[in-house]
């Protein structure tokens, strides 16, 4: 297992996060934007497109409606987007998506709810409990969005208690095809961009750990000083996945809050050990 020792990235000066004065505003919008363009950036042709630090947008009434609203329109789903993809739920509340396209499949543990952008299970969402709640119906407005051939599986943690700070805990995976390149070069590239991405993120650690048994991947850790909506401050965790396949690049990211931090590590570790490659 290598680990490698990188400087700590933030605001103001190493090891120091931000005063609370210039914290800025993010909620679970503000991250799947820095994932987004995180992805952008392993694909070469994507490279120049990526932009600059994102504008954290302040979450307004607006963004966070009092009232339960009706699910939007399905639009027309692309063939290939769904084509060989499934979602299973299993004995023991377990969920397993598997994606022969892709050529992999991974378990997702009880409390969590997967979904395909415009799927079955993704109009399902709003018909639930939780679906009534306006940080979800936000999170599945934003994820509707996405290209659904890069973002192929989405999970957000149902549990009641695990809404805090009006944040919802996520887990999503990117299928990167045009990258080509090492483990390593895939984990400098994205290295390189945070600061871009954001200069408030400051990386926590950086390691590679290679499963003779199963597979070799890299993992990022990472926290994010933050405001919600409602002024309360509070620090955003995630942690990322990155595992070459046959097709292409994966990255499995898990985004919380500090609090969580130790229980959705936990559910993290076993989707991960779920992970197993299969024939396109």
């Amino acid at each position: 297992m290598a680990v490698f020792t990188i400087a700590i990235l933030a605001c103001v000066a190493p090891g120091i996060f931000p005063q609370t004065s210039t914290l800025p505003t993010a909620d679970s919008n503000a991250v799947l934007t820095m994932i987004v363009q995180t992805a952008q950036v392993l694909a070469s042709q994507t490279y120049a497109a990526v932009t600059p630090s994102p504008t954290f947008i302040p979450a307004t009434a607006s963004s966070f409606p009092e009232t339960p609203t009706v699910a939007p329109a399905l639009p027309t789903l692309n063939a290939s987007t769904l084509d060989d993809t499934s979602v299973t739920v299993l004995d023991g509340h377990l969920t397993r998506y598997t994606d022969n396209r892709a050529g992999f499949e991974l378990t997702f543990p009880p409390g969590w709810l997967a979904v395909r952008i415009n799927s079955p299970e993704y109009l399902e969402a709003w018909t639930r409990p939780e679906g009534g709640k306006p940080e979800f119906q936000t999170f599945l407005r934003k994820i509707q969005n996405q290209n659904g051939d890069v973002f192929r599986i989405f999970a957000i943690d149902t549990r009641e208690d695990h809404l805090q700070h009006k944040f919802v805990t996520n887990i999503n995976l990117v299928w990167d095809q045009q990258d080509n390149n090492s483990l390593e070069e895939t984990l400098d590239q994205i290295k390189a961009q945070y600061p871009i991405i954001s200069p408030c993120i400051v990386i926590l650690n950086i390691v590679i750990q290679d499963d003779s048994l199963k597979s070799k991947y890299g993992l990022i850790e990472s926290e994010l000083r933050a405001k919600n909506e409602l002024g309360k401050d509070f620090t955003i965790y995630q942690m990322q996945a990155i595992t070459k396949i046959k097709t292409g690049t994966l990255i499995l990211s898990l985004s919380t809050t500090t609090e969580l931090k130790a229980i959705e590590k936990a559910d993290f570790y076993l989707t991960i050990g779920s992970f197993q490659e299969i024939l396109p």
